[in-house]
């Protein structure tokens, strides 16, 4: 690491690139209506985190609300999203019913959790971050 800047966590590196890729993503559960208990919550998300961690991103955060759960993660530029989308879904799905039967079921709908469908939005970089304004300063060719 050159001692020019100190490393920091939150910035994954390259050898000519400073990365920071972040997606704000939502499931739906099938079955409209149902909801996730916390106890549900909890399990969903260290399932999800540890498909995140073998994908080589970073589960943010988990919040679920009535049938609907969403996820921010960070992820490595060579990493791609849809695969993690779907990694992630069908690892909660299935460790939830395996460990939850009984919670789960109110949820499944044909024996499926998740609606087939996603939403995904990029986050975009804090303008007024230090991380943002490190990258811009690396781009000057001076």
């Amino acid at each position: 690491m050159s001692p020019r800047w100190k490393p920091s966590p939150d910035r994954r590196r390259g050898r000519r690139i400073i990365t920071s890729l972040q997606a704000r993503l939502a499931f739906v559960t099938i079955r409209r209506g149902a909801h996730f208990t916390p106890e549900l919550l909890t399990a969903c998300r260290a399932a999800m985190a540890r498909v995140c961690i073998d994908a080589g991103a970073t589960l943010l955060s988990l919040d679920g609300e009535g049938d609907r759960v969403e996820v921010t993660v960070e992820y490595p530029p060579t990493a791609r999203l849809a695969d993690l989308v779907n990694s992630m879904k069908g690892v909660s799905a299935r460790v939830l019913r395996r460990d939850m039967a009984e919670e789960m079921e109110p949820l499944l709908h044909g024996g499926h959790l998740w609606a087939p469908d996603y939403a995904a939005i990029s986050v975009p970089p804090d303008p007024g971050s230090e991380a943002w304004s490190e990258a811009l300063s690396r781009l000057d060719p001076s």
